[in-house]
């Protein structure tokens, strides 16, 4: 059995493919982050691939830049071997938060049977979340009021994650934190860069609590007023209705 790691022989793969424009190309898009020691020592593609290593923009489980940089210079047949190499990843992956989703699924399942009026309240606290859970799936708004973060539509989870998953200040990894995510929760969703803050809003959306109105306000106090525009067309129409 080979021992190079795969995501090695990906990178090798892809250094073969591309061609000496290509590396122009990309030497050009990285001016802003790479200096021009380091571009003029770039000769070849593997020479980028270990600054941006170096950098700490590019391993197994973050590829987004280079993802990114290939899509700009039009070469998605190579973001798509990456794709596919985060495919296998995630297959192979066994995360904390699968293991999470499966409890909470294993109690939904154990709820008590509702009545003419709807599911029973719980009699302690540990059985909160199959309450909230079970009155969920019987179509009853456990809130009263507000529009939940689950019943919006998957664009504004994707436009969301378009503007919240880069490498930046005050991104998906600092919305966690004022979402009361712990660093081991936040390393999870880190595994797949890609979809980070897609799944760290489905995650969210199964509280209680996890309003659209809820969430906007917190991407107003963190300054990203990007993020929360997102979601002002759904206050207004809720706020209308």
């Amino acid at each position: 059995m080979s021992c190079i790691p795969e995501f090695r022989k990906v990178l090798f793969s892809l250094c073969q493919e591309l061609t000496t424009e290509n590396l122009r190309s990309l030497k050009y898009l990285l001016r802003d982050l790479l200096t021009t020691r380091e571009l003029e020592d770039i000769r070849d593609p593997m020479d980028l691939m270990l600054y941006l290593e170096q950098r700490n923009e590019l391993c197994s489980n973050n590829c987004q830049l280079l993802e990114d940089l290939l899509t700009q210079i039009k070469r998605k047949d190579l973001v798509q071997k990456i794709q596919a190499f985060q495919g296998g990843l995630l297959k192979n992956h066994k995360t904390t938060l699968s293991e999470v989703s499966l409890q909470k699924k294993t109690r939904t399942q154990d709820c008590v049977t509702d009545g003419p009026e709807g599911p029973s309240h719980p009699t302690d606290n540990s059985d909160y979340f199959t309450f909230v859970t079970c009155t969920r799936r019987k179509g009853v708004s456990f809130l009263g009021h507000g529009v939940m973060l689950r019943d919006v539509s998957a664009e504004v989870y994707e436009r969301l994650g378009f503007l919240l998953n880069p490498a930046a200040y005050k991104n998906w990894i600092y919305l966690a934190g004022k979402l009361n995510y712990t660093h081991a929760q936040v390393s999870n969703f880190k595994l797949f860069p890609g979809q980070s803050t897609q799944m760290l809003l489905e995650d969210w959306a199964t509280a209680a609590d996890a309003t659209v109105a809820k969430l906007y306000h917190v991407l107003k106090e963190i300054g990203r007023a990007d993020a929360a525009g997102e979601l002002e067309p759904i206050l207004a129409e809720s706020k209308s209705g």
